[in-house]
């Protein structure tokens, strides 16, 4: 049989196991946030990237559109 002092060594054994184990479970949360903090904010300049590419080919576009239909308006007129 056990003594009471080999069950409460264990007692504390498993304690510290279990605060080791929590301290770990938070750093893994912490540094799971910051991985996906960090990949947000790439994802939120991709996309910043994409809207700005886009945003010039449709300007692009418009301008060319603009510049047929005013050039068919001006051929018209003549």
């Amino acid at each position: 049989m056990s003594s009471f002092s080999d069950d409460e060594n264990a007692g504390d054994k498993v304690a510290a196991a279990a605060e080791n184990l929590g301290d770990q479970a938070q750093e893994a949360a912490e540094t799971g946030s910051d991985d996906v903090r960090e990949r947000l904010e790439h994802a939120g300049e991709d996309v910043k990237e994409w809207v700005e590419k886009a945003g010039d080919e449709v300007k692009e576009w418009a301008g060319g559109l603009a510049g047929k239909v005013k050039g068919m308006f001006d051929g018209g007129s003549k």
